[in-house]
């Protein structure tokens, strides 16, 4: 049985750097993103350098019974409109085993619990098999940019999803309960 406790956040750091970049840069992981390019490490480090002194963010790690095995994102916080856009990934050994349902709730519970966020907003592919998780915790379609990115020779279009917490706690109650979570 999965535990809740099971995984932890933990802000990134340097040394990081080169398993993130070797999970982001994966087909797994880039054929779900905005972004599918290959990123070099010199981009990455600079990219790391940039929001590491931007307080309206974080990068943290997934660890799954302490070993690493994801990223959690929280950019654009905006303190006076409560509001955020988030993300993650895991790392392709550790797909399909349920620790992405364990960083989603660890995630919004931070965004809701610790930067005091009221509406959480971000955007899917249409092909990304994590839409219909999303929409387990509660996450609304609020709008879609049709054929908006160029994927597999065609265009796809990005679903604009939403949650506001006041929804959180009850969504997160129905999940613990559906995937028979342990809370500990």
């Amino acid at each position: 049985m999965l535990s809740i406790s099971d995984v932890n956040l933990r802000d990134m750091v340097q040394k990081d750097l080169e398993m993130v970049l070797d999970w982001r840069n994966s087909e797994s992981v880039r054929r779900s993103m905005l972004t599918d390019q290959i990123i070099t490490l010199e981009d990455h480090k600079e990219w790391f350098r940039g929001v590491s002194k931007n307080d309206d963010c974080e990068w943290m790690i997934a660890e799954y019974e302490g070993q690493a095995v994801g990223v959690v994102s929280i950019t654009e916080i905006k303190r006076r409109d409560a509001t955020c856009t988030w993300g993650m990934y895991i790392g392709s050994k550790f797909s399909n085993i349920g620790i992405g349902v364990l960083m989603e709730i660890h995630a919004i519970d931070r965004m809701v619990g610790y930067h005091r966020i009221r509406k959480i907003w971000g955007q899917v592919l249409k092909s990304n098999r994590i839409m219909s998780t999303h929409k387990r915790f509660g996450f609304e379609v609020e709008g879609v940019f049709k054929e908006h990115v160029f994927r597999n020779n065609a265009y796809e279009d990005v679903v604009l999803i939403a949650l506001f917490s006041r929804n959180w706690q009850e969504k997160r109650e129905q999940m613990v309960s559906f995937l028979n979570l342990k809370e500990d």
